[in-house]
């Protein structure tokens, strides 16, 4: 689609009404394969984002993907989290002994990325494990990935452009999309990485990336889109959207 069409059937889309069952019909496509849960299936349930139990329920969604986040403890612990702070605790400056003594909301401890990587070796599930990194160590990600036999179930993202260049020299470069906005579609090529998977400002200021981007062989996905008819038109344009409200577009939505 050329840029200003994009950008015509954005704006026409703001005009317009569907529910989650039209919007099947509408897109001409099967737009679970373009769906990504943001931190988890937590929305619908009232589950702490990025828990296990957000991420369990995210695995029995059919759709493309769970984002989850992960940061590395002062004992270089592996931990689940959005935030550099949970509950007070700056996690890189605290033990994992030490977080553990502070729950999430349903009770839970903060979880570790083997913590996940076990729950979904055991649930079996097809959905992609998108792993955004944030503070940590790459090499710790990918080993402990590697060692969970889980290279080709998953996929990694970040805004730190040393992380995605340490990927892609670690032999993950077709697995790795940059999140920043800052690189065009061709610097991204050129730097090896997968694909770009910007936010919706940033597309809404470069529209010609999208086809830019697809061009060249890249993945194209967008963040964090909970709007129905923008998923709408993202999905319509074959761009994969991380949206809180995954379990609306999931095919096994009995909602």
């Amino acid at each position: 689609m050329k840029p200003y069409l994009f950008l015509l059937s954005l704006f026409a889309a703001t005009f317009m009404s569907c529910s989650s069952e039209e919007y099947f019909v509408l897109t001409g496509l099967d737009s679970a394969n373009y769906i990504i849960a943001h931190r988890g299936d937590y929305e619908q349930n009232g589950y702490p984002e990025n828990s296990r139990a957000s991420f369990q329920s995210a695995l029995s969604l059919d759709i493309y993907g769970v984002e989850f986040d992960v940061r590395q403890t002062k004992d270089h612990v592996l931990v689940i989290c959005h935030d550099k702070e949970f509950d007070g605790v700056t996690i890189s400056e605290a033990t994992y002994s030490e977080i553990e003594k502070h729950l999430l909301s349903n009770g839970e401890t903060l979880p570790t990325l083997e913590d996940f990587l076990q729950i979904y070796k055991n649930s079996h599930s097809k959905v992609r494990l998108i792993v955004e990194l944030k503070l940590c160590s790459v090499s710790d990600v990918v080993g402990m990935i590697e060692q969970y036999a889980l290279q080709e179930s998953s996929e990694y993202i970040s805004f730190n452009l040393d992380y995605c260049d340490q990927l892609v020299n670690l032999g993950y470069g077709s697995k790795v999309s940059y999140l920043d906005g800052t690189l065009t579609p061709i610097e991204v090529k050129e730097r090896g990485y997968a694909g770009i998977d910007y936010s919706v400002a940033d597309f809404t200021s470069n529209p010609e990336w999208i086809p830019e981007a697809k061009s060249l062989g890249l993945k194209v996905g967008v963040w964090t889109v909970d709007n129905t008819i923008s998923m709408l038109c993202y999905i319509d344009n074959q761009v994969i959207v991380t949206t809180n409200k995954a379990w609306m577009c999931a095919r096994n939505n009995t909602n």
